[in-house]
């Protein structure tokens, strides 16, 4: 058909004002939880007794990694004499293309996940979450999501150096992000209060 042969309306047929019929809902960030130092030894205490899976939390505790990013890393990635893992970063562009830094402790935990295999994470993803909650737990730790080793790397690297670094390491465009992301505990307060 012609488009000059539908039939018209005129605009007093059109002006429905529906905004009385539509309910805003209030919309409210999710606030992310970093996991305390207790919770932090309770997974080295379980690492060390042979929890392999909580090496994957550790992992991204202390690399700030994303579930997603450990299904990307592939072992010629990885450069240990450099500590860092190049092309597994997800997202966004600058997560693409800064390295993903390893720190002296994690190294080891790194190459005993990777020891049998030439991908760090061999499995499904669905996978992965049911095994990530199941060993939180086993452990006795919070059931916090694993963005929460996000949130831990961040708070870990500002209690310990800067904001600016902190952004740096979490591969993160502007520092008010990282921000959102430091959880610092009432003790570190109280210590830093103290120095003065």
């Amino acid at each position: 058909r012609d488009l000059h042969s539908f039939p018209t309306r005129r605009s007093s047929d059109l002006a429905i004002n529906l905004t009385k019929s539509m309910r805003l809902v209030k919309h409210e960030e999710k606030k992310g939880e970093a996991w305390s130092p207790v919770e932090i030894q309770a997974f080295w205490n379980a690492w060390n007794d042979g929890e392999r899976f909580v090496g994957y939390i550790l992992l991204m505790c202390y690399t700030g990694m994303m579930p997603g990013e450990l299904r990307n890393v592939r072992g010629n990635m990885i450069d240990y004499e450099a500590h860092e893992i190049r092309g597994a970063g997800i997202k966004t562009e600058v997560r693409r293309d800064s390295p993903i830094i390893l720190c002296d402790k994690i190294v080891p935990v790194l190459q005993e996940l990777m020891s049998d295999s030439l991908v760090l994470w061999p499995f499904g993803k669905h996978w992965f979450y049911d095994k990530y909650y199941m060993t939180l737990k086993k452990i006795g730790v919070r059931k916090l999501p694993p963005y929460s080793c996000r949130h831990t790397m961040a708070t870990l690297v500002v209690n310990e150096t800067s904001p600016l670094v902190a952004q740096k390491i979490m591969r993160h465009s502007q520092v008010t992000t990282t921000q959102r992301y430091v959880h610092p505990s009432s003790d570190t307060l109280l210590d830093a209060v103290n120095k003065l």
